[in-house]
């Protein structure tokens, strides 16, 4: 008898293999789109620690600058240097808060004196 291509494998052997098959293509091919969502992951993942690195450098740069600009010598030379120390009297505590009827309570206290003052205006 001779051997034909139909008799060699029967149906469900080809039916296995094909399964198979397809199954190993689509491994492959999932594998490869994994592998390239990873690398696009980690190219916006160092775009992001880029920008985050020159935020926290600008951050750096603006803090020192506003330290130098709020050193004694610096805020006296800006605002002249005919500045003087403040009196006493004019030196207060301003403490805010909301009274039993609901308006907003504004208190100046130079000094041990309170002086209540109502603002509905902040």
């Amino acid at each position: 008898m001779k051997n034909s291509p139909s008799s060699f494998l029967p149906p469900l052997n080809l039916l296995l293999l094909g399964i198979f098959l397809a199954v190993s293509l689509l491994g492959g091919l999932s594998q490869v789109w994994i592998q390239r969502q990873i690398s696009r992951t980690a190219d916006v993942i160092e775009q992001h620690e880029k920008t985050l690195r020159d935020l926290e450098r600008k951050n750096r740069y603006m803090s020192t600058r506003l330290a130098e600009a709020h050193r004694p010598d610096e805020l006296i030379r800006r605002a002249g240097y005919d500045l003087k120390r403040p009196d006493w009297n004019q030196i207060a505590q301003v403490e805010r808060f909301y009274d039993s009827d609901g308006n907003r309570v504004v208190r100046i206290a130079p000094y041990g004196e309170s002086i209540e003052v109502a603002d509905n205006s902040w």
